[in-house]
């Protein structure tokens, strides 16, 4: 009886590695499919800031446009007034 009892724990301890094995393997896959997945996430996030980033270069570079113009205009201006000014003070 006693070889019969060794046998059933040797055979427990052979199905008790292979479901620790098993498990390990199960963790892994897990493990992988959660970093497939961070890796998509940030990928995506990485595209969306390239959108806002030349969303936001373009709104720059716009709003510098209208300064320009605005400085120009106010610059032909004083230089208008200068003019009427100096010719008024004659």
């Amino acid at each position: 009886m006693t070889a019969a009892t060794s046998v059933t724990d040797v055979q427990l301890l052979t199905i008790a590695a292979m479901l620790v094995a098993t498990l390990f393997g199960v963790l892994a896959a897990v493990i992988a499919w959660i970093g497939t997945r961070a890796i998509g996430q940030l990928e995506a996030l990485g595209v969306k800031l390239d959108e806002v980033s030349a969303d936001l270069h373009n709104r720059v570079t716009s709003i510098e446009g209208r300064l320009i113009r605005v400085e120009t205009v106010q610059e032909l201006h004083e230089g208008v007034c200068d003019v009427t000014n100096s010719s008024r003070a004659r």
